[in-house]
Order: structure tokens, then C-alpha cells, then sequence
């Protein structure tokens, strides 16, 4: 028996318009998720801002976005 997991990535540049997502939501998304695959502990503005064309303060407009709608969550550890 063959398993295959969903990749959120397919779903998520599948649905991002059904879900009321930009594209610059969508791409700050991506960006999250490679750099915390990467082995990023903390995902900040400023180093989003190293690797995407955006400008820190349109990321940061973006981000409170994302957590305003539940996409992403600000976890403290310790």
C-alpha cells in the first residue's frame, strides 16, 4: 500500500484565493515555512525582508495580517 501525504504547499497555491489570501501573504507564507524548514528558530521581519523583495514594513503589514486571520501564530518557548 502506497501513502501519500498532502502537501499543504499544493493546497495552499491551490486555494490561497478561496482562503482570502495576496500574493504577497502567500509568498511570506512560503518564506516562513522554508526558513523555518531550514532550521530558523525565530522568523522575523528582518530576515524575511534578507531574503524576499519586500520591505520590512510591508512584511511586517503582512505578518500582523496572517495573525490577525489565524494563519500564523507567535509561539513562545520557555
Amino acid at each position: 500500500m502506497i501513502t501519500e501525504a498532502i502537501d499543504f504547499r499544493y493546497l495552499l497555491i491551490e486555494n490561497y484565493k478561496k482562503l482570502k489570501l495576496n500574493e504577497n501573504e502567500l509568498a511570506v507564507l512560503f518564506m516562513v515555512d522554508h526558513l523555518i524548514s531550514q532550521g530558523n528558530p525565530l522568523v522575523t521581519a528582518d530576515l524575511l525582508s534578507l531574503k524576499m523583495t519586500l520591505d520590512v514594513k510591508d512584511i511586517d503589514s503582512v505578518l500582523a495580517g496572517l495573525l490577525n486571520k489565524g494563519y500564523i501564530e507567535y509561539v513562545s518557548e520557555g
